[in-house]
């Protein structure tokens, strides 16, 4: 189930964390196995306040990513949900967004001057 990606994109992922910060899934972005190897030291905060929250962090590969997190507790044990991705590719849609309308208002612009003129 943690490794379903959907709409999460080439960069994105979502995991299991233990309280003492260790994978307890591996990740569908790392070649080798990360269940408790990999430790995730930024989001033990979101484990030790019991509240969903997000952050912006770097990962292992040190790119900007944005992480959000939720408790989850299961007989006594508490763990954390933490979905990522690299904020580029969570931004793209945005920026691509910015360019079109951009855009738009210069031919809006070019086309008001030539009637302007006309």
């Amino acid at each position: 189930l943690m490794q379903d990606a959907t709409q999460l994109g080439k960069t994105g992922e979502s995991y299991l964390l233990g309280a003492d910060r260790r994978m307890r899934s591996d990740s569908r972005l790392s070649k080798d196995p990360t269940l408790l190897k990999v430790e995730k030291p930024e989001a033990y905060a979101h484990l030790a306040t019991g509240k969903a929250e997000s952050l912006e962090t770097a990962n292992e590969s040190g790119k900007t990513v944005l992480a959000a997190a939720t408790p989850l507790d299961f007989r006594g044990t508490r763990w954390a949900v933490v979905t990522e991705q690299e904020s580029g590719e969570l931004f793209a849609p945005i920026a691509d967004l910015q360019h079109q309308l951009a855009l738009y208002n210069l031919l809006i612009a070019v086309g008001l001057a030539f009637v302007g003129l006309w």
